[in-house]
């Protein structure tokens, strides 16, 4: 009894000593990230296993170099990895080795998005067993966590874990103490969910896991041994209901339609939607999905995608709504079926229809390049991302309407939007992160990147033969091959096989190119139907502003060239030889149409241009943009050629390698999007909004022209309506004042009399009291606010005074040249925006209130 009362107390002192060394390592290990610049730091800095050789330093400066991945190849053979000598808990699903154990705070949620704590616990006597080599400082260090949806997965290397992390890295005190936590959160993804701990045997696959270089995944999983499962956490609530609704634009004649589409776990429940106005009490008759697509694992090209990246995706639903009242914009929907039908609890989303075909204002968010970013201690199946969730969540607020007056209309992200890469439960992630904050509100296009379409030539032979392949060949979707962007996004393309379409939205049309398959001028279906689209459903009269978006560049300032084919019969896919294909065969039907901007993206930065002619036969830019005034820069008047933009900066890391090319005006290295403002048919305003940094402005650019005779005809007819009617008004209101004093004065009053106290009393109480005391300045601005507000959403970048409009510009454009001092001779030095640079503007509200 005194030998166990003894054995009982030691261990009661190890258990304490063991505690507070645990909390001592959790509060220095706090207050040590704290004062990193990044999480990266804090796991190089205690691991060895962050040193590179030769061969990985040269990798990835090539992935930063040429922003793309190398093959799937050399991936050993390996048996399904199995813990050794399990324990199972009572659950049957959880079990532990060597009593190390892994636990879930709860196992019970529900909701879209839960948070929980993760606690990973290895006994005391097996970490001080000096004779155990597998639990040593250095073998901790490679303890990773997998989160498995399916849970209870038989085959751990044949499902890819949903997210992952490593368990040293957000606990420094694990090493030491043997207990460490892990916080993620789950997003309903239509299945339960564990939690299985691993150690990698191979200290360069934990290193590859903690860079994401997913090529290595297979390995890692062949070199990680299972120690420990959670028990099973289920939901509590519907786990197949459907969620993630994301609007998008469908092609109708005069565009009052919008798409919903969503997701859920049920096939053949007769999905459907409902939506009514917002501030109306009745709903709109019910509207019943489209089949629900499903995609299966053998409709992909390769691996991972068809392999261990597979996870089934749900059920994609889509309906279509029409706006009957052109005054009208803002509604409300619910989603349902025959087992979640709409009740008085059932979510109810408010949504925005597209402004009417030719209205006077549109504002359009512009970008490339995202991923999927988090805010737990996950790391995802992707190389890229973090910062997309900040973009999504700026973009959300700008389409605010009560912080914008001119609020986002509509969202176009032109390639490279999840970096699942064959991963499919990224896609999920991606979902919730579009829906949750602007989706599901405002229409969302997107067009195919190399990340969605691009794969080895013997997988498209495979797995799709009979479909248009792309051009350049190697990895990058990781097998997906435009599959699972096809099934989750409804965009106006052609086809499932032809993406790319023209669209018109508000004042502006907008043709989406892919640039991943053939649009060769002499040959390609693509380059046929985008000139038919430009010569028949493109008019200027409606729709002044023409805009083209795609994801390889026509036209960047890249150090990338002269990449050798993947295959014999695939072409060079670096910057400079794919520009120089857009310049030849697409190029000149953009100056033939005169195409006001074109967007692209993959190059991972933002790139203003000059307007330009041709980049393969002209070595100086056909228009510059001046600066006007002090508060007026960035100027383009009157370009009669495109103006190009590379806007990659969605979430992907940079890609720094511009090299002041001739056209260049502007280089930022932030992440963010365009802001777009096409006020009229001669007006034009964008910004560049860095999304990480509160929404700062570092570039902004104006584009004024003259109006064409349709646009002044049609003003014209405008103006001539707008007069008759008021004149009709004047009159009534004068013949009922003529009538009032008529009657007043007992029926004996002239005519001329009426007329006469009604012009006396115009004169006193309007043209007399009312005068506008206002600086001349400040009546001319033309798109300041007039209610007092100080906030100018259209305040131009490096400046911290409003726009105000000179009289030049409004009053007498036509006929007055203005000069730009000093850029006669050669552009703006490049300008590479840091944090830290400049004095750049905030956006706020009110643009164009009294233009």
């Amino acid at each position: 009894s005194g030998t166990t009362n003894t054995t009982h107390h030691i261990y009661l002192q190890m258990m304490t000593t063991r505690s507070l060394l645990f909390l001592f390592f959790s509060l220095f290990g706090g207050f040590t990230k704290t004062l990193l610049t990044s999480r990266a730091s804090s796991f190089e800095s205690s691991s060895v296993l962050s040193l590179e050789t030769d061969d990985e330093r040269e990798r990835n400066k090539y992935f930063g170099r040429v922003n793309s991945h190398n093959a799937l190849s050399g991936i050993r053979k390996f048996q399904s990895p199995l813990p050794i000598d399990p324990t199972y808990g009572p659950d049957g699903n959880s079990y532990s080795t060597d009593e190390v154990t892994i636990k879930a705070e709860k196992t019970k949620i529900s909701g879209d998005k839960t948070p929980i704590t993760v606690t990973v616990t290895v006994p005391i006597d097996v970490l001080n067993n000096d004779s155990r080599t597998d639990y040593t400082s250095e073998t901790l260090k490679r303890h990773w966590v997998g989160v498995y949806s399916p849970a209870n997965a038989s085959m751990l290397n044949e499902t890819a874990p949903v997210k992952y992390s490593i368990v040293e890295k957000y606990s420094n005190a694990y090493v030491a103490s043997g207990i460490g936590g892990l916080n993620f959160d789950l997003h309903k993804m239509r299945e339960d969910f564990d939690f299985v701990l691993f150690s990698s045997n191979d200290p360069q696959s934990t290193h590859a896991i903690y860079h994401k270089n997913f090529s290595d995944w297979a390995n890692i999983l062949g070199d990680s041994q299972p120690i420990a499962r959670s028990e099973r956490v289920t939901f509590e609530d519907d786990k197949d209901e459907p969620i993630v609704p994301r609007i998008g634009v469908t092609k109708s004649d005069d565009q009052k339609k919008v798409s919903i589409t969503w997701t859920s776990g049920r096939k053949d429940a007769n999905a459907k939607v409902r939506w009514r106005y917002v501030g109306e009490a009745n709903w709109e008759p019910t509207i019943a999905s489209e089949p629900a697509v499903e995609v299966t694992k053998d409709q992909f090209c390769g691996a991972p995608a068809n392999a261990f990246g597979y996870r089934h995706s749900g059920y994609q639903h889509y309906a279509e709504i029409e706006n009957k009242v052109d005054n009208k914009r803002a509604f409300e929907y619910q989603l349902g079926d025959d087992i979640s039908d709409f009740k008085e609890s059932t979510r109810v989303y408010k949504g925005k229809f597209l402004p009417v075909v030719g209205a006077s204002h549109t504002t359009l968010a512009l970008f490339a390049d995202m991923g999927v970013g988090t805010t737990d201690d996950s790391e995802t199946w992707r190389e890229y991302g973090q910062p997309g969730l900040q973009v999504a969540e700026s973009l959300g607020d700008l389409s605010n309407d009560n912080t914008n007056k001119h609020p986002i209309d509509a969202v176009f992200l032109f390639g490279d939007l999840s970096y699942a890469v064959g991963y499919i439960s990224v896609w999920d992630e991606f979902l919730h992160q579009m829906s949750s904050y602007f989706a599901h509100k405002i229409p969302f296009l997107v067009n195919s990147g190399n990340h969605e379409f691009d794969y080895f030539e013997s997988g498209w032979d495979a797995h799709a033969s009979g479909r248009t392949r792309d051009l350049y060949g190697g990895h990058d979707s990781g097998g997906e091959c435009g599959v699972m962007s096809n099934a989750l996004f409804n965009t106006p393309r052609k086809s499932t096989e032809k993406d790319w379409f023209g669209v018109a939205i508000g004042n502006i049309f907008v043709v989406s190119i892919n640039t991943e398959v053939d649009f060769n001028s002499m040959s390609s279906d693509q380059y046929a139907e985008l000139r038919m689209i430009l010569e028949t459903e493109f008019d200027r009269t409606k729709t002044p502003w023409l805009i083209v978006v795609g994801h390889r560049p026509g036209l960047v300032d890249s150090s990338y060239a002269e990449e050798a084919p993947a295959s014999a019969n695939k072409k060079d896919s670096s910057d400079v030889a794919v520009m120089k294909e857009i310049q030849e065969h697409l190029w000149p039907m953009f100056v033939e149409f005169k195409v006001d901007m074109v967007f692209w993206g993959h190059n991972h930065a933002y790139q203003r241009s000059c307007s330009l002619k041709s980049q393969l036969t002209e070595t100086e830019c056909s228009l510059k943009s001046k600066t006007v005034s002090e508060n007026l820069n960035n100027v383009y008047e009157k370009p009669e050629y495109p103006i190009s933009f590379v806007v990659g900066t969605g979430g992907a890391e940079f890609t720094k390698n511009d090299v002041n090319m001739f056209f260049t005006e502007k280089v930022v290295y932030e992440h963010g999007f365009v802001d777009l403002h096409a006020h009229n048919s001669t007006h034009l305003f964008g910004r560049f909004i860095d999304a990480v940094n509160g929404n700062r402005v570092l570039d902004s650019f104006w584009i004024i022209r003259e109006s064409s005779s349709e646009d002044a005809m049609k003003d014209n007819t405008n103006h001539t309506a707008a007069i008759f009617f008021t004149v009709m008004l004047f009159l009534a209101v004068m013949t009922s004042i003529w009538y009032w004093y008529y009657k007043k004065n007992g029926g004996t009053a002239t005519i001329s009399g009426g007329l006469h106290a009604f012009s006396s009393s115009v004169k006193k109480n309007l043209f007399q009291n009312s005068r506008d005391a206002r600086p001349r300045a400040q009546r001319f601005q033309a798109f300041a606010d007039d209610d007092g507000d100080s906030n100018n959403e259209f305040v131009m970048a490096d400046s911290p005074s409003p726009y105000e409009a000179p009289t030049s510009l409004r009053e007498n454009y036509a006929s007055k040249e203005h000069h730009h001092q000093g850029n006669e001779s050669g552009g703006e030095s490049i300008n590479v925006v840091d944090e830290e640079e400049g004095s750049p503007s905030r956006p706020g509200n009110n643009p164009f209130a009294n233009f």
